[in-house]
């Protein structure tokens, strides 16, 4: 198959965790080989968005430079730093770092919410030092 292959539009897309599959029909959209920093998505993407979530998009709904949160896995309950990937109502992009999965268990993205306390709260904790075993015995 060429480069030129396209991805089929009910593979699910790369936010959704599912693995595209190629298409045989040729259409006009960007080529496999040339996504090197934003995917155009032509895909029907399954991205969960929690209801009344307005506050990262800008007055014309635009997600694309949202601020990084704090992340905890249901799964795992690991605690991570960054984007959830989503896709940008206006521009029908996503970045590619944003997190697809769970960096650490690759649970879903429906299974990721948004931590209970600020990174600043999460980095502190985590540095914390542990008290010797000798203390206070």
């Amino acid at each position: 198959m060429s480069n030129t292959d396209k991805l089929d539009s009910t593979s699910g897309g790369p936010c959704s965790g599912s693995r595209p599959t190629e298409n045989k029909n040729k259409s006009k959209s960007q080529p496999l080989g040339n996504r090197n920093r934003n995917m155009k998505s032509s895909f029907g993407l399954s991205v969960t968005k929690k209801e009344g979530d307005t506050s990262s998009k800008d007055e014309n709904g635009c997600i694309c430079y949202r601020k990084k949160k704090a992340y905890e896995c249901g799964r795992c309950h690991q605690y991570f730093y960054g984007r959830v990937c989503e896709i940008c109502p206006i521009h029908k992009e996503i970045f590619l770092m944003d997190f697809q999965r769970c960096p650490y268990c690759a649970a879903p993205i429906e299974q990721i919410k948004d931590a209970p306390m600020s990174w600043d709260e999460i980095r502190k904790m985590e540095d914390a030092e542990l008290p010797n075993a000798d203390e206070g015995l």
